[in-house]
């Protein structure tokens, strides 16, 4: 047997100008933000506090949630440490270069024992490059611990509780602009 889908209905979309009426008319309906923001942390961790429930105001800006630092600054004193160490690899490795080149002039020395000198430097300079890397991308990501409101709104929604583990980008919590609202109402067709 074949099933066909139904019809589609048609529905009529009036323009309503407020003239009195000697009719009253009840009906049901709903008034939604036309536009909702999902709020959430750039990083994951353990939600320490949250500073919003549903129907709170915030705007841009307002404090909304905070995850616990310690994961996050263990990952940045890890990165100072680092670094660190490659600046104290690299101030060695700049006279030994530079004494090692002196002597290749002199004839002292073979251009393999410069050559590696000159690698070492080298190689020093790069981790120096890295661990700076990585030390700014500790320092952003313990910035994150804290989360903020992107846009201005009510909280219509919660998606953590503090003492729960979140993922990076989960909605902590969801933000009803206050720009625009669509309502749509059901009523009979002899009203319209």
């Amino acid at each position: 047997t074949e099933t066909t889908a139904p019809e589609p209905r048609i529905a009529r979309v009036v323009e309503v100008d407020p003239e009195p009426s000697t009719q009253r008319v009840e009906a049901s309906g709903t008034v939604a933000a036309r536009d909702t923001v999902d709020i959430g942390f750039l990083v994951g961790g353990r939600l320490e506090t949250r500073a919003v429930d549903i129907g709170d105001k915030v705007a841009v800006g307002d404090p909304i949630a905070t995850i616990d630092p310690t994961d996050l600054q263990n990952q940045l004193d890890n990165a100072n440490a680092q670094l660190a160490a490659a600046n104290a690899e690299l101030q060695r490795a700049t006279p030994e270069e530079a004494a090692k080149r002196k002597l290749l002039a002199d004839g002292v020395t073979s251009q393999s024992d410069y050559d590696q000198a000159l690698e070492a430097l080298k190689n020093a300079q790069a981790n120096v490059d890295g661990a700076k890397a990585s030390q700014r991308l500790a320092q952003s990501q313990l910035k994150y611990a804290k989360l903020t409101s992107t846009a201005d709104g009510v909280v219509t929604d919660t998606g953590a509780e503090p003492g729960e583990v979140v993922a990076a980008k989960q909605m902590i919590v969801q933000v009803a602009e206050e720009k625009a609202f669509d309502a749509v109402f059901s009523v009979g067709a002899n009203i319209a």
